[in-house]
């Protein structure tokens, strides 16, 4: 039979890390898991690009609404 350092656990109780694993609450607080994570650091940059697509598009929309318009009008009170 196997031995281990750790004491007994009832099933309804949570597992029980070994004290040179354990961190503080305040220690896990403080460096959130996904900000060295460099597939994090990539999913997040990638959002960003897709932020950015999404930006310019809407800039480019807007830009062609005025100038149609601006060109509209301009066809009606001049005549071309």
């Amino acid at each position: 039979m196997y031995t281990t350092s750790h004491p007994p656990r009832t099933p309804d109780s949570p597992p029980v890390r070994p004290e040179s694993t354990r961190q503080s609450t305040a220690a896990a607080a403080a460096k959130p898991w996904g900000f060295s994570d460099p597939e994090m650091k990539r999913k997040k940059r990638i959002a960003r690009y897709k932020v950015y697509t999404v930006e310019g598009r809407m800039k480019t929309s807007i830009r062609n609404g005025f100038r149609w318009i601006k060109n509209k009008c301009s066809e009606i009170i001049h005549g071309y």
